[in-house]
């Protein structure tokens, strides 16, 4: 009796099932035997998220799915290789970006999406109050150093589609002026502030590029040593109007070096080191041997100082995004001293402490679209208290004593009535910084806008904030707060909304850390525009 044949077409389905099979197994069999793949995720600038611990409730049951999901997504084998072969697929065969993040050049250069590029094109332009809200905040800054005889300077670096447009994919192009252009005419026509625009500096830098040697970083978003040279430049021209000391320290460079480092590139990012490679060079200044520079850093509160014994030049106090970190020392060279903060909000605490003759914002042009124009932190914004006083429009007035319209908890939060006789108060618990509290909603008619009085008591130093929805945009976002510093004890804030398209309830934060707090009023009016 012969032996049974395998027909052909059960071979190819027991081949095709032990590929499947292979394929399923040989996820967890490199995860029990190898580890280096949780490792590497930190080069996507985050943590690998932690096993969830066991639920010990119902509702925590309904949540551990979701985390464990979000740990598995981090820890699961062959993750590394998965997503390099991923990502090399899309930029070398498809020719499209890998990520919803980056936009991918003709000539593999890298632009970030989103808020780096919107502004630019003109898609997502200023409307009028959001100028005007930008006006009073730089105003309101400068006019609360000048008291204090500090000049202020707000600082735009340019992004990087700015200046190299002509590496951006063909079908992306400007369809109208970008926020830095509204923003500048604006002032031009309504406020006597001027800010410092990197842009011409930077197109001027640019004719100096030779060969691979750019201004800002082909494979990143940021500008090159090179670059920041001519923004320091520039920055310094413009101060030296008052502190003419500051242009006698030497700017010339002798050449550049070029080193072994990746730069500023999204290649760990995507896993592709390799296959996307730069040339990083650093600029060598004349006096740098001479130039004796005592820099202290402290990385966990990104804080740098920079100190020379010149008592001739001034102090300064600056304040920036990413873009501010390559200045550190450039530009600390001509101060006497000077402490760099990545950090936004101007801390008046600390500009007394430190006494500088200049406070600089030094941020890339992307603040226009992600960061939300605050008047100076103060206790009592004085413009927003006159305007008050002065409208006898009111839109809301809020009873303490029996809650109503009724003031409600938000997320981890609770209320609860207190307070007896001439004095009653809502008591607010705070208990997580997602917690919060919803302020009865009121109507805006056209024309106006909207100053909430509020009274209450924080048992620390803290910061406030009030969060709002627009019609567009339904959720709660840090894009749509605004904030302020409250001391310990009693406060009585101001808070200005310039936003029309009001939805909802008002949202808010009275503290950064879990506490009690007691409100005592609540009271909204409107002025005209």
């Amino acid at each position: 009796m012969e032996p049974s044949k395998i027909s052909p077409r059960r071979f190819q389905d027991l081949c095709l099932c032990t590929l499947f099979l292979a394929f399923l197994l040989a996820s967890p069999i490199a995860l029990a035997i190898r580890r280096e793949d949780v490792q590497v995720i930190l080069a996507e600038n985050r943590r690998a998220r932690d096993f969830p611990p066991m639920p010990e409730s119902a509702l925590a049951w309904g949540v551990w799915p979701r985390d464990f999901e979000a740990w598995h997504d981090d820890h699961f084998g062959l993750r590394t290789a998965l997503v390099r072969t991923h990502n090399w697929l899309k930029l070398r065969v498809l020719h499209t970006s890998p990520s919803p993040r980056i936009v991918i050049g003709p000539t593999n250069w890298i632009f970030a999406a989103g808020v780096d590029l919107e502004p630019w094109r003109g898609a997502v332009p200023f409307t009028q109050l959001e100028l005007e809200a930008w006006r009073k905040c730089l105003e309101g800054r400068r006019r609360e150093l000048e008291k204090r005889g500090i000049e202020y300077c707000f600082v735009l670096a340019p992004n990087k589609p700015a200046v190299y447009p002509e590496f951006l994919p063909a079908q992306i192009r400007k369809g109208g002026p970008s926020r830095t252009d509204q923003l500048i005419e604006y002032l031009a026509q309504h406020s006597s502030f001027r800010l410092i625009d990197l842009r011409a500096a930077l197109l001027e830098e640019k004719r100096n590029d030779v060969g691979d040697d750019y201004t800002y970083f082909p494979l990143g978003t940021h500008w090159t040593d090179r670059g920041a040279g001519a923004g320091m430049r520039a920055i310094v021209a413009e101060l030296a109007k008052t502190h003419p000391t500051l242009a006698s320290v030497d700017d010339s460079i002798d050449g550049q070096i070029q080193i072994d480092a990746s730069g500023d590139s999204w290649g760990e990012r995507l896993y592709l080191p390799s296959m996307l490679r730069q040339t990083v060079r650093l600029v060598t200044l004349h006096d740098a041997k001479t130039r004796g520079l005592s820099i202290t850093k402290t990385e966990s509160e990104r804080r740098v100082v920079v100190d020379q014994e010149d008592s001739s030049l001034p102090r300064a106090l600056v304040l920036h995004d990413s873009f501010g970190e390559p200045l550190q020392v450039l530009l600390g060279r001509h101060f006497s001293h000077s402490l760099f903060l990545w950090k936004p909000d101007i801390d008046l605490q600390l500009v007394e402490q430190e006494k500088p003759a200049v406070v600089l914002h030094i941020f890339n042009d992307r603040v226009l679209a992600t960061l939300q124009p605050m008047a100076f932190s103060t206790a009592i914004d004085t413009l927003a208290l006159e305007q008050f006083q002065a409208s006898r429009e009111l839109a809301l007035v809020f009873d303490a004593a029996s809650n109503s319209p009724p003031i409600k908890a938000y997320r981890e939060s609770s209320v609860t009535l207190s307070g007896v006789g001439s004095k009653p108060e809502l008591v607010c618990r705070q208990e997580t910084q997602a917690g919060g509290f919803l302020l009865p909603a009121f109507q805006l008619r056209d024309g106006v806008h909207a100053i909430v009085r509020i009274e209450f008591e924080s048992p620390i130093a803290t910061k406030s904030s009030f969060l709002f929805q627009t019609s567009a945009e339904r959720s709660f976002h840090r894009k749509r707060q605004v904030r302020y510093d409250v001391s310990a004890g009693l406060n009585t804030l101001y808070v200005e909304i310039l936003e029309q398209d009001l939805a909802g309830p008002l949202l808010f934060r009275p503290g950064t850390e879990p506490g009690m707090f007691k409100l005592h009023a609540l009271e909204v009016r409107l002025v005209s525009n």
